[in-house]
């Protein structure tokens, strides 16, 4: 069975980094990325990087549909 997302949501998380959430089919899973803005930014990201924090960038990112 092959696994293809359907919708992404777009957001930022702690206003360094770029976040993108790829459900898949059932949205049971999914993946989810952060992207520094800065290209050495990966330790400030990292030093920010919480539960909480990361569970108020999901809930706040924006769906966007896949073109």
């Amino acid at each position: 069975m092959r696994l293809r997302p359907r919708a992404i949501a777009l957001g930022w998380f702690a206003s360094a980094a770029q976040l993108g959430i790829l459900p898949f089919r059932g949205k049971d899973i999914a993946l989810v990325v952060i992207v520094p803005d800065d290209p050495d930014g990966l330790s400030a990201v990292e030093a920010q990087l919480s539960g909480p924090a990361l569970t108020s960038a999901i809930a706040a990112a924006q769906p966007s549909t896949m073109r």
